[in-house]
């Protein structure tokens, strides 16, 4: 059934299919590989609303917790800093800089889109569920999702590209800070023990004539 859907109805609508049963998959060590190097967990977009040209060369990996039927109007939403404001934006500010004539035509690059749906099949927050009064919802919150990665023997899926994004993702969003800090703290615990020893073992040792 995956090599059929791979095959013939490689598109994020396919991905309806597995967001319930994919962890299952993983458990029961079925092959996933040829479904997560497809483009069933990944939507391509072109809307005319998104910038389709920009000076930043730049990949950027940014979280989006709407519906995806929604995400047309939400470029600034997603990419609400200054430098990713479009070049006709600026240009309707009157920015020297982005004035007809003055753009560097070699520094404009071509912008792809596209949204990885692998984090909803774990647990995920929707800030404003409709469906519930506007209010938070938990959704998923039985499925640990990176832990079933982490479990899995199928190590090759790790080559694909949705993985990769959604642990680089996972990695700048969360884990790096953290483990910093746990770095930091080691280090201080390190350097506390040296301190300790020197001053207890070393320098306080033997008769007051060897010291």
């Amino acid at each position: 059934m995956i090599d059929y859907i791979v095959k013939y109805q490689n598109n994020f609508v396919s991905s309806y299919l597995f967001l319930k049963n994919f962890p299952v998959l993983l458990e029961k060590a079925i092959n996933v590989f040829p479904l997560l190097d497809s483009n069933v967990f990944s939507l391509k977009f072109d809307y005319d609303e998104w910038p389709s040209s920009h000076t930043n060369n730049d990949t950027h990996l940014r979280p989006y917790n709407d519906s995806i039927f929604n995400i047309r109007e939400n470029y600034k939403v997603v990419f609400h800093e200054e430098e990713f404001r479009s070049i006709d934006d600026m240009s309707k500010n009157g920015e020297e800089e982005v004035k007809i004539g003055s753009i560097d035509t070699s520094k404009v690059y071509k912008i792809k889109y596209s949204v990885n749906l692998l984090p909803i099949i774990g647990e995920h927050i929707i800030d404003k569920d409709e469906k519930n009064g506007g209010e938070k919802t938990y959704l998923n919150s039985d499925v640990n999702f990176m832990g079933l990665l982490n479990e899995t023997e199928e190590l090759v899926i790790y080559e694909t590209q949705t993985i990769q994004e959604l642990i680089q993702f996972k990695w700048d969003k969360y884990a790096r800070r953290h483990h910093i800090f746990g770095c930091m703290m080691h280090l201080f615990y390190i350097f506390t023990l040296v301190l300790y020893i020197n001053i207890v073992y070393i320098h306080n040792s033997g008769t007051p004539k060897d010291q």
